[in-house]
């Protein structure tokens, strides 16, 4: 393996006491050299800074500046020092291996965005189904630069901020490369935001087809 430049991980949560120690117990798994950890806080009434702040990776926790998650991706873009990025939820699970795996690639200049399978699982982690190819930023490692040529994550939209932006990287000529591994156990419990506002989710995510059906004439 060659000299890792910095990678950031970003983890964007407010109130997610609960998966917490699991989730950073599994990025710390999978550190490499030269990784930073940034946690960007919603003014969590819950333990998660202090569980954060006492966790071995000592990451870096800043406070969200505005309300919302695609608020805080979009300020993740400005704080990460590192080259590539890679996004993790507060209650999901980095299977071992995944960075390396998702870095081989990102070393052999396979691609700007690169993504791996990622398999749904109950609140417990045992799998709903089989793991699938996902462009989902958090199951990817992404070269910090696209942003530039992506743009923001949309504000206006409450859930589905990252598929959206998924779209438009492809829009962009973004250079995905997917690889043949498990990189993301996806936790689905009675507290995701697309259960907890479904309606709303739902909206946004035909609000999001619309969109990309027009950039691309269809």
């Amino acid at each position: 393996m060659s000299d890792v430049p910095m990678i950031s991980v970003v983890m964007c949560v407010e109130n997610g006491a609960r998966y917490l120690q699991e989730a950073l117990d599994s990025i710390a798994l999978n550190a490499l050299p030269g990784m930073e950890i940034l946690i960007l806080d919603g003014d969590s009434t819950d333990d998660t800074v202090a569980i954060a702040r006492r966790h071995a990776l000592a990451p870096r926790i800043l406070r969200q500046r505005a309300k919302g998650h695609p608020q805080a991706l979009n300020q993740s873009l400005t704080e990460v020092r590192g080259t590539w990025v890679a996004y993790v939820d507060c209650d999901d699970v980095w299977p071992a291996g995944r960075m390396r795996a998702l870095w081989a690639a990102a070393d052999a200049g396979a691609g700007e965005w690169i993504f791996g399978r990622a398999v749904n699982c109950n609140a417990a982690l045992r799998p709903l189904g089989e793991p699938q190819p996902a462009r989902l930023i958090t199951a990817s490692l992404l070269h910090h630069s696209i942003a530039d040529r992506i743009g923001p994550f949309r504000t206006d939209i409450t859930h589905g901020s990252n598929i959206d932006w998924a779209a438009r990287a492809s829009h962009a000529g973004i250079r995905f490369a997917p690889i043949d591994a498990l990189v993301l156990q996806r936790r689905i419990h009675d507290s995701n935001m697309g259960m907890t506002g479904r309606p709303k989710a739902m909206s946004d995510l035909f609000q999001i087809l619309r969109d990309h059906k027009a950039r691309n004439g269809s």
